[in-house]
C-alpha cells in the first residue's frame, strides 16, 4: 500500500473479490473514488453498485462470506442525514477536530440510503459500513453494469491500481491516497464519468439532504481539479468549467448554481431525469392546505 493508507480500501477490495468470484459485476463508488482521485478523507465507508437483478445475490453472497448484514429498519444508514459519530459500537469514521464534532458537518454526513448495508467495525479497524446500491439508483443513464454486458462502455471504468491515478499525497498533506497497488483491483468510474454522474445526481436530488453529499464529493473533485480522461459532455462541461474558474483562477461563483439550475431543467425536459425520480416537496398557500408535488422547478440555493 502507499504511504497514505486508505481506510476502506481493504474491505472494498475483499468485497469486490468475493463478488467477482461469484460472477456478480460490481463498481465501487462514492468517497473511496474521491480518495483515489482527489482527497482521502479517511471515512472508512465502502459503496458498491451492482445490477438491479443482482442485488439480492450480492447481499447474500457478502453475508455468507462473513460481512455483517444489518436488518435494523431504524438504522442510521437508512436516513439521508446521518447522526454525528460519538464513538463506540457501530461507529462512523472518527471526527478530525472538536469543531467538526460539535457542528456535525462532516462532508459524508448526507448520503443516499443504500438498498442493503453491512457494518464493518467488528472486522475492520476504523471502517464502519459497506453500502450496496442498485444501478438504477445511481447509474441509470451510464453505460456501465448494463443488463447486457456487451452494451457496457469499458472506457467508463478504471481500476483502483490504475497507473493513471494520481500519486499519493505526502503524509502531512491533504490529497489522494494513491493507487492501491498491494490489493486486488477494484472497479471505479473513470474521472470524467464520475464527474458527470455526480453532476447528474446533484440535479436529480436538488432539494434533498442527499444532494449535499453529492455536492461535497463534486466539490472535492473541483478543488483538486481532477485530471479528466476525456472531455465532458458539452452541457456538463459548462458547469464544470465555471467551478474551475473559481477554484483555480479565483473568479466567478464557487458553486455555479444558476448554471446547475438551467442544466437541471434541461435534463428533466429531455427525460434524462425522470419525473418519478424527483423529490416530493410541500407547497403552501393552496386551497385545502399544504399539498405535496414533484419538485420540477426547484432551484439550487446556497447551503
Amino acid at each position: 500500500m502507499p504511504r497514505r493508507f486508505c481506510l476502506g480500501a481493504h474491505p472494498a477490495a475483499e468485497a469486490a473479490d468475493i463478488l467477482d468470484t461469484a460472477c456478480i459485476d460490481n463498481v465501487s463508488f462514492g468517497w473511496l473514488t474521491v480518495a483515489l482521485l482527489a482527497r482521502d478523507w479517511g471515512f472508512g465507508e465502502v459503496e458498491i453498485i451492482v445490477r438491479d437483478r443482482d442485488l439480492i445475490a450480492a447481499r447474500d453472497t457478502l453475508a455468507s462470506a462473513g460481512f455483517r448484514l444489518c436488518n435494523d429498519q431504524f438504522c442510521d444508514q437508512l436516513t439521508d442525514r446521518r447522526r454525528p459519530f460519538l464513538g463506540g459500537g457501530d461507529s462512523a469514521a472518527p471526527f478530525m477536530s472538536p469543531e467538526e464534532l460539535y457542528s456535525s458537518n462532516r462532508p459524508n454526513k448526507n448520503h443516499q440510503p443504500p438498498a442493503a448495508h453491512f457494518h464493518l467495525d467488528v472486522h475492520y479497524e476504523f471502517c464502519y459500513v459497506l453500502k450496496l446500491y442498485k444501478k438504477s439508483s445511481i447509474l441509470r443513464c451510464i453505460p456501465v453494469l448494463e443488463d447486457d454486458p456487451r452494451n457496457d462502455d469499458p472506457s467508463c471504468v478504471w481500476f483502483s491500481n490504475d497507473r493513471r491515478l494520481p500519486a499519493p499525497a505526502p503524509p502531512d498533506e491533504h490529497g489522494p491516497s494513491g493507487p492501491w497497488n498491494a490489493l486486488g483491483p477494484v472497479r471505479i468510474l473513470s474521472p470524467a464519468t464520475f464527474v458527470e454522474v455526480l453532476t447528474m445526481l446533484r440535479c436529480r436530488d436538488c432539494g434533498l439532504p442527499r444532494e449535499l453529499g453529492w455536492r461535497q464529493m463534486w466539490t472535492q473533485l473541483a478543488l483538486a481539479q481532477v485530471q479528466l480522461d476525456r472531455p465532458l459532455r458539452p452541457d456538463f462541461k459548462d458547469v464544470w468549467e465555471a467551478a474551475g474558474d473559481f477554484f483555480v483562477r479565483g473568479v466567478g461563483a464557487q458553486d455555479p448554481l444558476p448554471k446547475l439550475s438551467d442544466l437541471r431543467r434541461r435534463l428533466i425536459a429531455d427525460g434524462e431525469i425522470l419525473a418519478e425520480e424527483l423529490p416530493i416537496v410541500m407547497t403552501f398557500g393552496c386551497i385545502g392546505g399544504p399539498q405535496s408535488a414533484r419538485g420540477f422547478d426547484l432551484e439550487f440555493k446556497r447551503a
